[in-house]
């Protein structure tokens, strides 16, 4: 009888736990940032402008910014950032030859 409520509350245990653990490896990317476009100045890195506009995973941000546009900031350059993990940034040339970025996220 003892057995099979350590059986039971091992069980019980599992099942409130597992997803709660789950849930942390799936968020464990996981980042925010704000849009809004940031002049680089001389001086500037990723990770200044990270801590100052994301929150959460600033790894995970700073591996999507460099993929994105590179190690390194040139001042003068316009620069976005993604605002969540979920969400790409792409590059288009217009007719006009000026480079647009844009965000594309999941609904």
């Amino acid at each position: 009888m003892n057995r099979k409520r350590k059986l039971i509350g091992a069980a019980l245990i599992a099942s409130i736990a597992l997803p709660v653990v789950f849930r942390s490896v799936a968020n464990a990317d996981s980042y925010k940032c704000e849009t809004d476009p940031i002049k680089v100045e001389q001086g500037d890195d990723y990770w200044g402008y990270l801590e100052q506009y994301c929150e959460g995973n600033l790894e995970a941000a700073r591996g999507d910014v460099v993929e994105f546009y590179g190690p390194t900031l040139m001042p003068g350059q316009l620069i976005y950032l993604p605002s969540s993990h979920e969400c790409e940034l792409s590059r288009t040339t217009m007719e006009d030859g000026n480079e647009y970025v844009y965000e594309s996220c999941p609904e």
